[in-house]
């Protein structure tokens, strides 16, 4: 299959970054001179958009409850630097009272399960990606209000 229409195929199930479609297009063998032709025509042509991907990925973070760390953790690894993005974090409304509300939020709507409520509220915010300091006030905040 050429190269070109590999990432047409990787595409056409959701977006891509380049560098993630750079990456998939070495470990299935294409040469790095074939991949980076294919690859160029696919962002000439409009296919492969790195802004288009970063902010959809972003939006589907944020709306899935995300933190501020667990989003700029995601997108390193689709090799985007979150501190390049025009904007960043506030024009994704991850400034710190969004994040708090949307965290609070996330525990009424999913309440931990464990014989320490204010532990297992705590875990669940940090492996959202919630700086230490956040997860802390929304778990008091959500305990306050239990």
């Amino acid at each position: 299959m050429e190269a070109f229409e590999r990432i047409v195929q990787l595409c056409s199930v959701r977006d891509r970054s380049s560098t993630e479609l750079r990456e998939r297009l070495e470990k299935d063998g294409y040469t790095a001179d074939l991949l980076e032709s294919a690859l160029q025509r696919a962002i000439d042509c409009g296919l492969v958009d790195d802004m288009r991907f970063v902010d959809a990925f972003i939006r589907g973070k944020v709306s899935a409850g995300k933190g501020l760390y667990g989003i700029s953790r995601d997108l390193e690894k689709h090799g985007i630097n979150a501190e390049s993005i025009e904007g960043w974090p506030d024009a994704y409304a991850l400034d710190e009272e969004s994040q708090l509300e949307r965290a609070c939020e996330y525990l009424q709507n999913h309440p931990p399960k464990t014989k320490d409520p204010w532990a297992g509220a705590y875990r669940k915010l940090i492996s959202k990606g919630y700086s230490v300091s956040l997860a802390g006030k929304a778990c008091r905040m959500w305990s306050e209000s239990q």
